[in-house]
């Protein structure tokens, strides 16, 4: 009511999962019986869907396939990525958004913290870049790019299932990573 908006998708992206629900025309979604641990409860709740793909996801290269991997675990607050220069050596999506310049090295956080673009670039070009034969801002792009196709067609598919348009939500973006990159998510959503 407060945006004026009767379909609203909610997204909260941070250190590790990117969740979201649908409000469609007022309305919010809500499971009368959810199932948590394989148990069927008798407490109604919303209705949200999750993916991993926080900012805070480690980045590796799979031996294998040699393609970057993404995760499952992440660096958290503390000691969070490289760039927060906390003792941090594996790579994180929060380098390399601060590496290609999406976030402010120096006003980061209101100045609390003072993003180390040093630090970030090295363990990305000596764990990531390197291995796959890149230049680091073109290994940093390509890991945003990758981050975001996976939030975007996660959102896809959640509008579709319920029988929805994408282009008939308006987007409400909180949490640690999710204001600053929701731009990136909705640029090609209503293809």
């Amino acid at each position: 009511r407060l945006l004026g908006a009767k379909n609203v998708l909610a997204v909260d992206m941070g250190g590790t999962s990117y969740d979201f629900g649908l409000i469609t025309n007022g309305t919010v979604d809500l499971n009368n019986e959810p199932e948590i641990a394989r148990f069927r409860l008798n407490l109604p709740s919303i209705v949200l869907d999750s993916i991993r793909g926080g900012a805070g996801l480690y980045l590796s290269v799979d031996p294998i396939t040699n393609r970057i991997v993404m995760g499952p675990e992440g660096a958290g607050a503390n000691p969070g990525p490289v760039c927060f220069d906390r003792g941090n050596l594996q790579p994180t999506i929060t380098d390399c958004l601060a590496i290609n310049g999406h976030l402010n090295k120096d006003n980061f956080l209101g100045g609390k913290v003072i993003l180390n673009l040093r630090a970030a670039q090295r363990e990305l070009k000596a764990q990531i870049a390197d291995p796959l034969g890149l230049e680091v801002h073109e290994c940093a792009d390509g890991v945003i790019k990758l981050w975001l196709q996976m939030a975007q067609e996660a959102t896809k598919r959640a509008i579709h299932v319920r029988g929805a348009a994408i282009a008939d939500y308006i987007i409400m973006g909180y949490g640690g990573a999710g204001p600053p990159t929701l731009a990136g998510v909705s640029d090609p959503l209503p293809l």
